[in-house]
């Protein structure tokens, strides 16, 4: 036995490897020895090798010589089996173990807690309660009795639960964080914060009482509290350790630290459950509806059902049949009861565990299931990681990467997600060909109440920000004062969160000088009081790293123009995505000093701030951004893509939508033509996933000219017949096409290229960013059309009036039905790839002369 108390000795000492070792060489020696498979599971359970910790805890319970040893065992093994998520075999080892010993605490605290995730709430406070009648002094059972009463909505008792706790042993970090969670919840943040610092100062480990400490104190724009505790995140992250993700999302970290970040949570969390078995590749061909599963606890008045409402009214019943699983309250509103009719099966999960709710989803066949959570509060990230549909999707609640192996697709855009970013996210990409964000058309818009009724000034400017607190930063909120400082008859308009944050904003606008009183906040109001208000304001400010999300597509419903501040991750070019979407990129910025003089530009130039928001009443029907019935159609066209894939066996890759009713191309007949290029045969841009060309041609009419190798593309028609090609590729060339930018050739042009490319191909191309990429011409000569009255503008007015990449100018200067598959502007190339959508429009390649206009 001396090895066998060497070995625990060095398990106790917190020295596991060499515990494991000699406890290792034990059981190679005697292999029935109970306590060496005991120590061994012991072990595996420390080092979160579950699997092996309950092999060993089965044989050392197999091999114990008396009722007690096997309970002791038993409860071990529960332990290991609530870690793994396998509530209902825990609750059975801790049933078991009270059996053989029912004076055992530990194994009555275990059952309780079991009990109380597979949501026998009542069992599981009487199983607690017999504890605490037996032992009031048991810290452990007071903080699960806590738990419980808190899922039982007895808020008040939890609280009480948890300060017992804290009584007791006032080292007893759990208690202090599950206070300080409980009292953030009720609005008492000074409490809270409290709470939450005691149990990260007893614990500087506890990676979620640390989450919940940074996202208080965000929110409370303590500055000086939450910035130390970012840095200390992302050393957390960066050493491995875990951070809750959607907290991380708010720090000005890097795409890989929030991929590392989301990798790590996902181990921690879902690691350890055991999928149901994998779904064979390459199933029959789908002849059915494909049933599309959405996850959600929002399914009532909040801003997910807000923007999505309409996508699922939409939705073709003839191909798809969608089934609703709600974690969430029913709240009885008139959103809970809209979103009921839309679905076709609509189910309440909220209190069955992960582990039913996978097996329901799968009973029910579900082909695609589309998380809208993610990382974010109430999710049910769990239950995908039980892998109940054989395709698994993430949309629109989390911006960025789950960093999981049970999520297949992330659902979104070439704004939000450039290709070059891909290496930062562990699901594919599912493409949709314009902003990723959908909207609803029936969202109220009533009329504007008037400055007085919101408490604003009767004259000078309105910025405003409806974001929630914790997106405000030090250095954003800089900005903000530099911009009253500049203008002082401006105030800022923000939403009231909490008192605390109010004073702390007040308190650093006075640090800068600017009074207090000028930061005006609004009141949490019902959608279609809020969205009215909102068009009271001047300009909409954005915030970073957390972009506005839907809070700005709210304000440009409104008409209320929205700075954007670009960063470099998902949740940061949001309002990137939505201002091009409605054609005005010429609205965002991508630094503090561009930022600022963009809002400048808007400030001080009424005519021009007229017309942005003239043109936002008109992208209300005519826009990519809110056109949810062409949104719904790419979505759509997405879940056929995934769909494809698995139905042929092959792994999630970037996928783009499929049409309805029409079978993808195959490959071998798949054509690709390349303009220019010499012989240069790189391709700068892949599109549908294709890195390599397919059944290439070429074309350089001028092979004399260089480095373009095209001047003369409008000596039409092109030697190729109608709808020849799926991509078009044209690098640097497009610009110089035409004679000297008459702009006949523009239309000629247009209209030839369309001609050749088959319905849903690629125009691929790139030009200098110093042209108008939608004015293709030579620089010096170019002339582009407005389109209501046909009046010429030189290159300079354009840009001033509609902006470098003003997707919808190009629709209605060329008479052409497309969508927009990529669009990206560095400041020195111009990327862009359009989607034909046949027939065009614009029927012939004649071109009006310009005597007629």
């Amino acid at each position: 036995m001396k090895q066998l108390n060497a070995a625990m000795q060095a398990f106790s000492a917190g020295r596991i490897e060499e515990a494991g070792k000699l406890a290792g060489q034990l059981v190679a020696s005697q292999p029935k020895l109970a306590d060496g498979h005991h120590l061994l599971g012991l072990v595996a359970r420390k080092q979160n090798r579950i699997d092996d910790a309950c092999r060993h805890y089965s044989r050392a319970n197999e091999l114990a010589d008396s009722p007690a040893a096997s309970a002791v065992v038993l409860g071990n093994w529960g332990n290991a089996l609530l870690a793994a998520e396998r509530n209902s075999e825990a609750e059975a080892c801790f049933a078991q173990a009270l059996q053989l010993n029912p004076d055992n605490p530990q194994a009555a605290i275990g059952r309780g807690d079991a009990l109380r995730r597979l949501s026998r709430l009542e069992e599981s406070e009487q199983v607690l309660r017999a504890v605490l009648a037996a032992d009031p002094a048991s810290t452990t059972a007071w903080v699960n009795i806590g738990a419980t009463l808190q899922a039982r909505g007895k808020i008040g008792e939890a609280a009480e639960a948890n300060r017992n706790a804290i009584r007791l042993d006032p080292q007893a970090a759990v208690a202090y964080y599950n206070l300080g969670g409980l009292l953030m919840d009720a609005g008492q943040n000074g409490e809270a914060l409290h709470n939450l610092s005691e149990a990260v100062r007893i614990d500087p480990d506890y990676a979620d009482a640390a989450a919940s400490l940074l996202r208080l104190s965000q929110s409370l724009c303590a500055w000086d509290i939450s910035e130390p505790l970012e840095e200390k995140a992302r050393q957390r992250v960066r050493q491995g350790g875990t951070v809750f993700p959607f907290a991380f999302l708010a720090i000005p970290a890097t795409r890989e630290e929030q991929q590392q970040c989301a990798r790590s949570w996902a181990q921690r969390r879902y690691g350890s459950v055991q999928p149901f078995l994998p779904v064979s590749s390459g199933r029959p061909v789908k002849t059915g509806k494909l049933r599309i599963g959405y996850l959600s606890s929002d399914f009532h008045d909040h801003a997910t059902a807000y923007l999505m409402a309409e996508v699922f009214e939409l939705h073709d019943k003839r191909h798809f049949e969608l089934f609703a699983y709600s974690s969430g309250p029913d709240d009885g509103g008139k959103m809970r009861q809209r979103l009921k009719q839309a679905f076709d099966h609509f189910s309440e999960i909220g209190r069955l565990t992960d582990e039913a709710a996978a097996r329901q989803i799968q009973a029910d066949g579900i082909d695609i299931l589309v998380d809208l959570k993610g990382y974010t509060r109430d999710s049910r990230t769990g239950i995908l990681a039980w892998r109940p549909a054989p395709v698994q999707a993430q949309y629109l609640g989390y911006p960025g990467t789950l960093g999981a192996g049970f999520v297949d697709y992330v659902i979104t855009d070439a704004i939000v997600t450039p290709p070059e970013h891909l290496a930062a996210y562990d699901e594919a990409a599912a493409y949709l060909p314009g902003s990723y964000q959908c909207n609803d058309r029936q969202r109220p818009l009533g009329n504007k109440p008037g400055r007085s009724a919101c408490g604003l000034p009767p004259s000078g400017l309105v910025f405003c920000c409806f974001n929630h607190t914790y997106k405000i930063r030090r250095e954003v909120f800089a900005v903000w004062c530099r911009l009253l400082q500049a203008l002082p008859d401006s105030v800022l308009w923000l939403l009231r969160s909490n008192p605390e944050a109010e004073a702390n904003l007040r308190a650093a606008a006075e640090a800068a000088g600017i009074s207090g009183q000028r930061l005006i906040f609004a009141p949490v109001a019902p959608l279609a009081e809020h969205i009215a208000r909102i068009g009271e304001a001047d300009v909409f400010l954005d915030t970073q790293p957390y972009n506005a999300h839907t809070t700005a597509s709210d304000a440009l419903w409104a008409g209320v123009p929205v700075v954007a501040w670009q960063g470099d991750s998902f949740q940061s070019r949001v309002s990137s995505s939505l201002l091009s979407a409605v054609g005005l990129p010429e609205l965002i910025a991508h630094d503090a000093d561009s930022y600022f003089a963009r809002v400048m530009q808007l400030a001080t130039d009424p005519a021009w701030r007229g017309e942005v928001a003239a043109r936002l009443v008109a992208a209300r029907s005519n826009s990519q951004l809110f056109d949810s019935r062409a949104f719904t159609r790419d979505l759509e066209g997405l879940y056929r893509a995934m769909q494809a894939r698995h139905e042929k066996g092959q792994a999630p890759a970037t996928i783009h939508p499929l049409p309805a009713d029409e079978e993808a191309s195959p490959v071998q007949d798949y054509r690709e033509l390349l303009i220019g290029a010499g012989s240069s045969r790189v391709k700068k841009l892949a599109a549908n996933g294709r890195q390599d060309w397919h059944n290439l041609t070429t074309l350089d009419i001028n092979a004399d000219h260089k480095p373009d190798l095209v001047w003369d593309l409008t000596q039409l028609p092109l030697p190729f017949e109608d709808n020849s090609f799926d991509e078009i590729h044209a690098y640097e060339v497009l610009e110089h096409t035409g004679q000297q930018g008459d702009y006949k050739f523009f239309f000629a042009q247009f209209a030839e290229l369309w001609r050749i490319l088959r319905p849903g191909g690629l125009l691929i191309g790139t030009c200098p960013s110093r042209h108008s990429p939608w004015a293709w011409g030579d620089p010096s000569h170019t002339r582009v059309i407005q389109p209501e009255n046909f009046i010429f503008l030189d290159q300079a007015q354009y840009i001033a009036q509609v902006g470098r990449t003003a997707m919808s100018d190009f629709r209605y200067i060329f008479k052409a039905d497309f969508s927009t598959a990529f669009s990206q502007d560095d400041n020195t190339t111009f990327s862009f790839a359009l989607k034909a959508i046949k027939p065009s429009r614009y029927q012939a390649p004649n071109a009006p002369d310009a005597s007629t206009h």
